[in-house]
This record gives C-alpha cells, sequence and structure tokens, in this order.
C-alpha cells in the first residue's frame, strides 16, 4: 500500500528533525522534501508542532511500544505462563525490529529536543519514565501473582532500574546500533538479562 500524504511528511520530518534540529526546518523545507507545496502541509497538519507529536504518538512509543498503557491488558494475555526473561523480550525487543534504523532517527529526535521542545520533554517525563514505570511494575506484579517471582519481589524497583537503562542506552542508540544488539560489549539486552538472571538466581536460592 503506497504511503499517505500525511506518512510522507512525517518520514520527512524524521530525516530533517533528526538530522538539523525541529527549530532549524521549515515548512517550506518539508514540503519541498515531500514534493507538494508548502500550502499543502496544513491540508494534513496544523504546522510542525502537529508533525512532532505524530512522529511521537506513531514511532517514538514504537521504542518501547510494548509499555503504553493502552497496551497492557494485550500484554497480560502474551505474557500468560512466561517468566522475567520473556517479559523483557516482549517489552525491549521491539528494539531489534525492522524499523530500528527508523526508530534511531526519531532516537535522535528525542536526544537533540528534550530540553527545548515542551512536547518531547513531556514525552521524557510522562510516557518514558512515569508511564513506562507503573505499567512495567504492573506486569511484573502478575509474575509475582503466577509466583515467577517471589512474594517479597519489589517490583517497583525492578521496574525503574531498567527503565532507567533503557534510557540511558536510547541516548547512545541514537547514533549506534550495536549498543542494542547481541555482540561485543554489553549491549542493552545482555544488561537487562543479566539483572534477570541475578533475580532468578536468588529466587533459586532462597528456594534451596
Amino acid at each position: 500500500m503506497e504511503p499517505t500524504t500525511r506518512e510522507r511528511i512525517m518520514e520527512a520530518a524524521i530525516e530533517l528533525f533528526g538530522a538539523k534540529g525541529y527549530a532549524n526546518v521549515s515548512v517550506r523545507e518539508l514540503a519541498a522534501a515531500v514534493g507538494i507545496k508548502p500550502a499543502s502541509i496544513y491540508n494534513h497538519f496544523s504546522g510542525k508542532e502537529e508533525i512532532l507529536n505524530f512522529i511521537l504518538e506513531n514511532v517514538a512509543f514504537s521504542t518501547h511500544k510494548g509499555l503504553r498503557a493502552k497496551a497492557f491488558l494485550e500484554l497480560e494475555d502474551r505474557i500468560q505462563g512466561k517468566g522475567i526473561h520473556e517479559l523483557i523480550d516482549i517489552i525491549f525487543g521491539s528494539f531489534d525490529s525492522e524499523e530500528v534504523e527508523r526508530s534511531r532517527k526519531v532516537a535522535r529526535i528525542l536526544i537533540l529536543e528534550q530540553f527545548s521542545s515542551p512536547t518531547v520533554e513531556e514525552f521524557w517525563t510522562g510516557y518514558q519514565y512515569s508511564d513506562a514505570i507503573r505499567v512495567f511494575t504492573q506486569l511484573l506484579e502478575l509474575l509475582k501473582k503466577k509466583k515467577k517471582l517471589k512474594p517479597d519481589t519489589n517490583c517497583r524497583l525492578i521496574a525503574e532500574a531498567m527503565i532507567r537503562i533503557s534510557a540511558s542506552y536510547l541516548v547512545q542508540f541514537a547514533h549506534y546500533q550495536d549498543c542494542l544488539d547481541e555482540g561485543e560489549g554489553l549491549s542493552m539486552m545482555s544488561v537487562l538479562h543479566g539483572m534477570a538472571d541475578a533475580i532468578c538466581a536468588k529466587n533459586n536460592s532462597e528456594d534451596s
């Protein structure tokens, strides 16, 4: 299916915002990249801010798409019978998707604009931390109810640690994919699974 004009504008904005910065890209430049007249942009968006919001909603959330609050019920079904390692793969595995290069460009926008754009700042403080930590905590609590984690497991503490680790890797991800992939060095997934190993080892030692 051919992308809509709205989607083409978004893709052009991802390229330009990531390369030059949001403030340095004009509507005229966006229109030229898409191959339409500047006035035509306003047939699809009210302006650059709405385009940035559209990027956050449709692409940035996919970086941790499993942690969207409205996806909780779907995730509850997906983790039935699974443990913390599988939960990590479901939540953070979207980094290793076919859209990884596109996600990298959006990550660059987030890094560049987090201190200058109220929209991006709200994304970081609201979704990236508050919402993500809350939902991940709820998912860990489900594992605890299913006896996949010990009753005294501090789910909130684990969720905060893992979300903050993933956020720190996002800075590197804006420029280097290898920090997320399995390979040499400590990738994000290897660090998160290492934490899960430590949690499981503690549980097993208490059982023995």
